[in-house]
């Protein structure tokens, strides 16, 4: 009899233990469950793809020329057209595609581009342009307006490769809607078409330096 109240007292010590055991099995099995089951969702490639194209194309505004002593908000515009020997190339509202009133423009853009170019090899100086794409503000979203007016400085650049401007000398900025055109000294406002100064590309020249 003690014997069997002996085993009796043992096998009734263990099942707590057991069932301890069990228990923190469950716990680990539905924690591996929990990470396992999770859907994360990620970005569609059309999404991925809309964003990193052209990324290192795509200058920020800040690090393109820093203007000393600039008191108003848009005195960069004139300061970056003046005696540049470029013309501003404009678009039809909601387009980015050059018009045929306009590829005048854009052959004497490219042919100054090659100008500088051509100087840059006999004087050893670097020079960089920066396609500024511009946006009227009558419609659409910042961010929409923003796109397309990186799409307009794209164009431009894209006419300027294919005349043999190496890639890697053009910088693109979408400014969107944040660099109106001045008009008599003030910023371009008012309705689509009274807007139309605003849909531009504008060719800068970054200072060139020494090679």
């Amino acid at each position: 009899m003690n014997k069997q109240f002996l085993v009796a007292l043992t096998v009734l010590a263990l099942i707590p233990g057991c069932f301890s055991r069990q228990k923190n099995a469950e716990k680990r099995v539905n924690k591996n469950d929990v990470l396992t089951d999770v859907d994360i969702p990620v970005a569609e490639d059309s999404v991925k793809n809309f964003f990193d194209e052209d990324l290192g194309d795509l200058a920020l505004a800040d690090n393109v020329v820093a203007l000393e002593n600039d008191d108003t908000q848009y005195a960069w515009i004139d300061e970056a057209g003046k005696n540049n020997g470029f013309k501003k190339v404009y678009f039809g509202f909601n387009e980015s595609n050059i018009r045929k009133s306009e590829k005048e423009a854009v052959a004497h853009d490219v042919a100054r581009m090659q100008e500088l170019m051509a100087q840059e090899q006999r004087d050893g100086k670097v020079v960089q342009f920066v396609i500024n794409g511009n946006a009227d503000h009558a419609a659409g979203s910042d961010f929409y307006n923003r796109c397309l007016s990186e799409r307009r400085a794209k164009t431009l650049k894209d006419c300027a490769v294919a005349a043999g401007i190496p890639a890697n000398k053009i910088k693109i900025v979408g400014r969107g809607s944040d660099i109106p055109e001045m008009v008599n000294g003030k910023p371009c406002t008012g309705d689509k078409d009274q807007q139309w100064p605003n849909r531009r590309d504008e060719i800068q020249v970054i200072p060139a330096v020494a090679a």
